[in-house]
Order: C-alpha cells, then sequence, then structure tokens
C-alpha cells in the first residue's frame, strides 16, 4: 500500500521491511513519487537503523558511516 499522507501515531503501523511493529516515519525513501506526492513509509527500529546505516554508508563512506552510527543508536 502507498501511503501519501503523514502517520499520526506511526507505532500503529508495520514495518514495510519486516512487518515489526513500527517505529519510525521514513518520507520519499529513493524518490519515491506517487502522483508527485511524498511516499511515507513506517520502518522498525531495526530496519531504520539498518537503512541509515546504508545512506550515511553510501554518502560518507564506511569509516564516517559507523562513527556517525554510534552517535544515532
Amino acid at each position: 500500500m502507498t501511503r501519501t499522507t503523514p502517520y499520526k501515531d506511526v507505532t500503529r503501523a508495520v514495518c514495510v521491511r519486516c512487518g515489526d511493529v513500527a517505529a519510525h516515519e521514513w518520507t520519499g525513501v529513493c524518490a519515491e513519487r506517487k502522483g508527485g506526492r511524498v511516499v511515507y513509509h513506517a520502518l522498525c527500529r531495526a530496519c531504520d537503523v539498518g537503512l541509515n546505516r546504508v545512506a550515511l554508508t553510501f554518502v560518507f563512506g564506511p569509516d564516517k558511516a559507523e562513527e556517525l552510527m554510534r552517535g544515532y543508536q
């Protein structure tokens, strides 16, 4: 299901990746749009951390990403 409005309570949703209880909301993952509108994705804590690690590694490289992730977790 594509969601184009923010969650009022993301903890009532399930993670789009693993199905666990969601804890965070991501918008516009991979520049995804639906009819020109931002798409919202619910993620559990573990998947949110994993996605952050992938994005930070892509942007800053593995060493800087791990340094930044230590402050995030």
